[in-house]
Order: structure tokens, then sequence, then C-alpha cells
């Protein structure tokens, strides 16, 4: 059944909730929007783990439109490095802290 389930999540997750570029515009549109990018992505890494012991690669995986996990990654790190300003809502404080572990996980992965 884990099987069945990480199968699905490309066309059921991947391809919905992340763009070609990598954003992810239903996390972008609510008010705290930094923080729920981070907690979506901190989920797709956790999905991507957890799929692998049943042998399903989300690492690598890449819709026929280029939408991927790695992408969404790519997209997020200019703004956690302070090299572009985040300009979705964001009504309350957030550290880009909250990405180191991203960052570690991402290091093994890609």
């Amino acid at each position: 059944i884990a099987k069945e389930i990480a199968d699905m999540v490309p066309d059921k997750r991947i391809k919905v909730e992340i763009k070609p570029d990598g954003q992810m515009p239903m996390e972008e549109a609510r008010t705290k929007s930094k923080s729920y990018c981070t907690f979506n992505l901190r989920a797709f890494f956790n999905l991507a783990r957890v799929s692998s012991y049943s042998g399903v690669d989300l690492w690598n995986y890449s819709t026929s439109e280029g939408s991927s996990i790695r992408k969404a990654f790519d997209w997020m790190v200019p703004f956690a490095l302070g090299k572009k300003t985040w300009t979705f809502k964001q009504i309350e404080p957030y550290s880009w802290g909250e990405m180191f572990e991203l960052f570690r996980r991402a290091s093994i992965e890609f």
C-alpha cells in the first residue's frame, strides 16, 4: 500500500502544487506564505524520503512540464540566502533558518 500511495504523489501532489519554475502558488497565496512554502517543501522532502523505501524516486522525479521537488527547493534558495526579496504576504515573523534542515537534506539527495 505504501508504494501505491507513493506512486500517486507525482500526479496528485507535485503536478498540482509545484509549477515548472518551482513556485508553489497555493502556498504563496496564503497570509504566511514563507512559512507555508517552507512547510510544503519539508512535506515533499519527507514524502520523497519515505517513498524511497518503496522504491519510488521522488527526489529525481520531474513532470513532463518540468515540475519537481528539486525545482521547488531551487526556487526557494535565493530567498533563503537573501539574494532575492520575498514579495508575497507574510503577516508574522519568519526565520529563513527554518530552511537549514532542507539545505542539509538537499545536499545529500541532490
